[in-house]
């Protein structure tokens, strides 16, 4: 991370700021889809639970799912599933 922000949180706190979009949600934030696996050893889940957490205060529509188990990727069926949920889901909050 260091490399692509251009230095540590401590020497560039601002980078990091500007790098996560929960600092940018808002009221007229877009509806929101995103998927998280529990075993996820690349992106901590408590990343994913800090974006609701956003959304929610906000009033943003969103859909999460956490898939039991999962890394950071899913299996081909559970991917399936999640592309219907997420076509069902955006038929209802994009015009």
């Amino acid at each position: 991370m260091e490399a692509l922000i251009g230095g540590s949180p401590n020497s560039n706190p601002s980078g990091y700021t500007n790098s996560s979009p929960v600092n940018f949600i808002k009221s007229t934030s877009v509806p929101t889809v995103f998927f998280h696996g529990t075993a996820d050893n690349v992106v901590p889940i408590a990343q994913s639970y800090i974006l609701e957490e956003k959304l929610e205060e906000n009033d943003v529509p969103f859909l999460r799912e956490y898939i039991q188990g999962a890394g950071h990727s899913f299996s081909q069926s559970v991917t399936v599933d999640l592309v219907g949920k997420t076509a069902a889901f955006l038929k209802v909050h994009v015009p």
